[in-house]
């Protein structure tokens, strides 16, 4: 299950020109659900942004506790910066300091990383089914390629090559990538 969580002062939920929802301040929340999700792990999730307390900071900064409830194991984080010719650029003002910019990306890629770890961390012993991508950036001598979660793996290559299936165990981790042997 993924889940993309926005903090809005408004948002509208239009397609082909026809409005299905809108929505005052608050939290935009996108669920991509998957067949292995349960009823469960929806619930589960629902129940962690329900009692997110988003709205502490008095800048208007999402608080961080939301990485932190949620426990995401990977996220794309960029610094904000306006868009020229959008609605945003034409109403509202970038009023903050690309100092606070830096250091509140800084402290979500901080976070990030611990996450990150802690979840590669739970994968150690298992193993998993991996479509061979190609070879290690750090040597020729070993592939890579991704668990079914989508999660980078690499492992000694033992004559498989790009376009294979193998089964790989995990005995070791980064927060950006699981380590692994394939296991016949």
């Amino acid at each position: 299950m993924r889940a993309v969580i926005q903090k809005v002062t408004r948002a509208v939920l239009r397609i082909d020109d026809r409005v299905y929802s809108e929505t005052g301040e608050g939290l935009m929340v996108l669920l991509g659900i998957e067949d292995s999700d349960t009823e469960e792990d929806i619930e589960w999730l629902s129940g962690k942004i329900r009692r997110l307390r988003i709205f502490d900071d008095q800048n208007g900064v999402m608080n961080l506790s939301l990485m932190e409830e949620v426990g995401y194991d990977y996220a794309y984080m960029f610094q904000y910066s306006e868009r020229p010719n959008t609605k945003a650029a034409r109403h509202f003002k970038d009023d903050i300091s690309l100092e606070v910019k830096t250091r509140r990306l800084s402290e979500i890629i901080d976070l990030q990383g611990r996450l990150s770890l802690a979840a590669n961390q739970k994968c150690l012993g298992k193993k998993y089914e991996v479509l061979i991508e190609g070879t290690s950036k750090r040597s020729s001598e070993q592939l890579n390629g991704r668990t079914p979660q989508n999660k980078m793996v690499v492992f000694d290559g033992k004559g498989h090559k790009v376009g294979d299936y193998v089964t790989v165990k995990i005995n070791g981790c980064t927060s950006a990538t699981l380590l692994g042997e394939i296991v016949e």
